[in-house]
């Protein structure tokens, strides 16, 4: 991270363009989060809070093929709500976020309802001793 700071007095830290300043920082930044976990994790025995990671860590095939072809199909299956047609995912959105939440916050809601409706699939997954591997 140092390096990179420093290296921004010379050369910018520039997201967009991907500076070389940009990648030390950023790489700095992912060494020190990374340092962190494992004294956190391995050497403190502070496991309890990565249950969550843990299962998705298990099948991870799992959860991003599922998701993806779970959030194509809720797109491709349309509904009739109100009049119109839209598709499943915007009568999910319209009916259970957006009606009493700001578009932003229903937006929030609904990705964060999404993770943790595969996060129940793949810890029931995971229950039944199932990992499927590639």
């Amino acid at each position: 991270m140092v390096a990179g700071l420093m290296w921004n007095w010379v050369f910018p830290i520039n997201k967009n363009l991907w500076t070389s300043s940009y990648v030390l920082f950023t790489a700095g930044m992912a060494g020190v989060a990374l340092a962190t976990l494992v004294w956190l994790v391995d050497l403190r025995g502070r496991k309890r809070w990565v249950a969550p990671f843990v299962t998705y860590g298990l099948n991870p095939m799992t959860a991003f093929v599922g998701s993806g072809m779970m959030a194509r199909t809720m797109g491709l299956i349309h509904v009739s709500m109100g009049g119109e047609s839209v598709s499943l995912q915007q009568a999910i959105y319209r009916g259970c976020f957006a009606s009493w939440l700001s578009p932003r916050n229903a937006s929030l809601a609904y990705a964060v309802a999404f993770v943790v409706l595969w996060y129940v699939i793949l810890r029931v997954i995971e229950r039944r001793g199932i990992v499927l591997k590639v």
